[in-house]
C-alpha cells in the first residue's frame, strides 16, 4: 500500500503540477498585466471562452469523448448565466443564489461525467448523461430569473472577501479526489485537467470578490472562462492523441508512437524483440481473459525493468528501443527485463478473488472432486532477440528484421532465452 500511494501521488505531482502552473499564470496576467483593462473591451478577448467551448464540445463529439462536450455546455451555461447576473448595474456581487447553485452543480457535474464510462453520445448511457447535463444548464441559465426564490442563510455569502456559499467550497473539495483518482484506460491527466478546469470556473464566478482589482471583474470572469475552455481543449486533444499513440489494454506506447521514435533515432541504438511463450495455448487453456491478463503483468514487467522505451508490437510481442553505443549492456540490461518475467509466478484472478491484497492469506481451498490438482498459478516465461545498429547505415525496420530473426532462433532453440544477432546481414546469429 505505501508503493501504491507513492505512485499515485508521482502520477498527480506529473499530472497536475502543469495544470496548477497554468492557473496561477491566469492570476498573475489579472494582477501584473498592465493591459489587462484593454483586454476586457476587446470584442476577440470576449469571444475567446464561446469559440473554445464550441471547439471543444465538437471535437469531444468527434473523438468520443462526451464527458467533454457535456462539460463544456455546462460551462457554457454557467458563463451565459454569470454574465448575465453580473451585467447589472446595481449588483455588486453575484446573485447569491447562482454562486451556490452553480459551486454546487459545477464540481458535481464535473466529477460525475469524468467517472461515468465513456460509451458515445449516441446510447443510452449517452442519453442519461445528456439528460442530467441539459437539467442542470436548464437550472442555471433560469436561476437568475427567479427573483421570488426565497433566499436562505446557506446561499448567503461568507464574506466580501470570498463570496462563494460554504456548501460549494464543501462539494468542491468533496469532489476533487474523484477526479484525481486515475480510470482504467483513461488518459492520467483527464481528471487533473477537468479538475483545474471546474477551479477556473469557480474563480471565474468570484469575479467580483473584494480581493480582485475592482475594475477587472469582467475581464476576470471573461479570462478564467476561457482558461477552463482551453482545460477542456486540452483534455480532448490529450485524449485524442492517447487513442492513437497508445495501447488500450497494456497502456504502452502503440506502432504509431514507435513509428515517430525511430524517426528521430541517432547512428547507435539497439532493439529488442520479446515475445511471450506459448502464449496461444495459454489462450486455449485459460480464455482470453487469463490472456489479456498475462499481457498487462508481462507489460508491467517490461516497463519496469525496461533499460529503454518499450512498445507493444503486435499480439504476444513487445519491442523495446535502447539508444546509444552500449550494445553489449543493452542486451545484458535487456536479458534481465526478460527474466523478471518469469522470475515469480502469475496469479490467476477468478472472479472471487479481491482486487486488494489481503493482510492475512485466506483459508487453502479444498481439494476438487476428481482429484486432479486446481492451477492457480502460471509461469510465465519469454523469448527474446536483440540486434544493435552499432553506427552502420541501415535503416530501424533493418535493425527489427534483424532482432525478429534473432527471436525466432531463440523460439526454435527451446524459448526462455535471447539471443543476438551479430552485424546486420554480415555476421550470422549468435546464441546469447
Amino acid at each position: 500500500m505505501p508503493a501504491a500511494m507513492a505512485q499515485f501521488l508521482r502520477r498527480i505531482l506529473l499530472w497536475y503540477s502543469p495544470v496548477a502552473v497554468f492557473y496561477l499564470a491566469l492570476g498573475v496576467c489579472v494582477w501584473w498585466l498592465p493591459a489587462f483593462p484593454r483586454w476586457a473591451v476587446n470584442p476577440v478577448f470576449q469571444a475567446l471562452p464561446w469559440m473554445t467551448l464550441i471547439l471543444a464540445g465538437v471535437l469531444g463529439l468527434c473523438f468520443t469523448q462526451t464527458r467533454i462536450t457535456f462539460s463544456s455546455l455546462l460551462l457554457a451555461t454557467t458563463l451565459l448565466a454569470a454574465q448575465r447576473a453580473s451585467t447589472a448595474p446595481a449588483a455588486s456581487l453575484l446573485n447569491p443564489r447562482l454562486l451556490l447553485w452553480a459551486g454546487l452543480l459545477i464540481p458535481g457535474g464535473l466529477a460525475l461525467l469524468h467517472r461515468l464510462r465513456e460509451r458515445g453520445a449516441w446510447s443510452p448511457h449517452g442519453a442519461a448523461r445528456a439528460a442530467v447535463t441539459l437539467l442542470a444548464c436548464g437550472f442555471l441559465w433560469l436561476l437568475p430569473q427567479l427573483a421570488t426564490w426565497p433566499s436562505s442563510g446557506i446561499a448567503a455569502p461568507l464574506a466580501a472577501w470570498l463570496p462563494l456559499p460554504l456548501a460549494a467550497l464543501l462539494a468542491a473539495l468533496l469532489c476533487l479526489p474523484l477526479m484525481l483518482i486515475p480510470k482504467a484506460y483513461e488518459s492520467h491527466a483527464l481528471g487533473p485537467l477537468m479538475a483545474t478546469a471546474g477551479l477556473c470556473t469557480l474563480t471565474a464566478l468570484m469575479c467580483r470578490a473584494s480581493f480582485w482589482p475592482s475594475d477587472r471583474a469582467h475581464g476576470i470572469l471573461i479570462l478564467f472562462m476561457s482558461g477552463a475552455a482551453l482545460l477542456l481543449l486540452v483534455a480532448v486533444l490529450d485524449s485524442a492523441w492517447r487513442k492513437a499513440n497508445m495501447d488500450e489494454l497494456t497502456q504502452l506506447p502503440a506502432r504509431h508512437a514507435l513509428k515517430h521514435h525511430l524517426a528521430r533515432l541517432g547512428p547507435h541504438y539497439s532493439v529488442g524483440l520479446i515475445d511471450i511463450d506459448h502464449f496461444k495455448l495459454i489462450n486455449d487453456r485459460h480464455g482470453h481473459d487469463v490472456g489479456d491478463q498475462v499481457l498487462r503483468f508481462v507489460a508491467s514487467r517490461l516497463r519496469e525493468h525496461a533499460p529503454g522505451r518499450v512498445y507493444r508490437y503486435g499480439g504476444e510481442e513487445f519491442l523495446m528501443v535502447c539508444e546509444g553505443d552500449r550494445a553489449d549492456a543493452h542486451a545484458v540490461a535487456i536479458e534481465a527485463a526478460r527474466r523478471a518475467i518469469g522470475r515469480d509466478p502469475f496469479r490467476l484472478r477468478g472472479r472471487s478473488r479481491p482486487r486488494r491484497k489481503p493482510d492475512t492469506p485466506p483459508p487453502a481451498d479444498p481439494p476438487p472432486a476428481d482429484g486432479r490438482p486446481r492451477t492457480r498459478s502460471l509461469r510465465i516465461t519469454a523469448s527474446a532477440g536483440v540486434a544493435a545498429s552499432r553506427g552502420a547505415d541501415v535503416e530501424p525496420f533493418e535493425v527489427i528484421k534483424a532482432a525478429d530473426k534473432a527471436l525466432y532462433r531463440a523460439k526454435n532453440t527451446g524459448r526462455d532465452r535471447l539471443c543476438r544477432a551479430g552485424k546486420i546481414a554480415r555476421e550470422a546469429d549468435t546464441d546469447w
